[in-house]
């Protein structure tokens, strides 16, 4: 477990049957064995869908105008 772990991280996007839209974000790691070969994989997986929906609104509310919904 003292080797360097190897580990990827990536937010996709989801379509439930309901048709509403989920974020997640999936980090994927490496564990490797004495002889430095992969022997096992960790994948921890988040649903990150309120947090981008609030960078959305942020993002909106900053580049739109409140009252008419145009680009500033």
């Amino acid at each position: 477990m003292q080797r360097e772990a190897v580990t990827v991280s990536r937010e996709t996007r989801f379509v439930r049957r309901s048709g509403e839209t989920a974020w997640v974000t999936a980090n994927l790691s490496t564990v490797s064995g004495a002889d430095g070969s992969v022997k096992h994989f960790i994948l921890q997986a988040q649903d990150v869908t309120e947090k981008t929906q609030a960078e959305d609104r942020l993002h909106h509310a900053a580049f739109y105008d409140a009252l008419t919904g145009l680009p500033n």
